[in-house]
């Protein structure tokens, strides 16, 4: 387990974290809401190892924080691109209906969507990818806004922490597109 602090050495940061994702390994990192754990979403087992990490059934759905809209045209309908431009990027989580399953929604058929307005996550997906974005706490704990309220909870089941002091500690407002609609699922 290692910790860096982006404000120390943003760079370092960045290339650590992208050296661990590329490896199929584990981050914690800051967000615009609270610390989330980054891996590979389109890996079965990153998916499954969250959840397992978290305690939760390893089958359950993980948002992404994805590098662009292009991207998701490629995942949901077009139609869906216009309302996620409403909301991202900010503090959102968008549940659109996906015409193409990736292993981060797990039995779902809705694909979670973030887009975080952080300077750290930006730079890893433009260079990475998407990234998984679920909250860094065990099932049933509060979502971490101090680095080290994630490292309390998760230890050194993940590979690195980035420290990104700390954060507004509330969790991603979530909004559901499914049946065409816009339904808050949680504030």
């Amino acid at each position: 387990m290692k910790v860096l602090s982006w404000h120390d050495s943003p760079q370092e940061s960045v290339m650590e974290s992208l050296i661990v994702l590329k490896r199929g390994g584990f981050i914690v990192y800051p967000t615009d809401t609270v610390y989330g754990i980054g891996a590979d979403p389109m890996q079965k087992v990153c998916v499954e190892y969250i959840n397992r990490l978290k305690g939760r059934d390893t089958d359950e759905p993980i948002s992404v924080c994805i590098p662009s809209f292009e991207w998701l045209a490629e995942k949901v309908d077009k139609k869906f691109i216009e309302v996620a431009r409403m909301y991202l990027p900010g503090p959102y989580t968008l549940l659109i209906p996906a015409k193409v399953s990736i292993p981060a929604m797990g039995r779902s058929d809705l694909l979670g969507v973030r887009m975080v307005n952080h300077p750290y996550v930006q730079s890893i997906v433009e260079r990475f990818g998407p990234i998984t974005s679920t909250s860094a706490n065990l099932h049933g704990m509060p979502p971490p806004a101090r680095v080290k309220d994630a490292i309390s909870q998760l230890m050194d089941r993940v590979d690195l922490y980035i420290d990104g002091g700390d954060l507004p500690g509330r969790a991603s407002t979530i909004i559901s597109l499914e049946n065409e609609t816009i339904k808050v699922i949680r504030e």
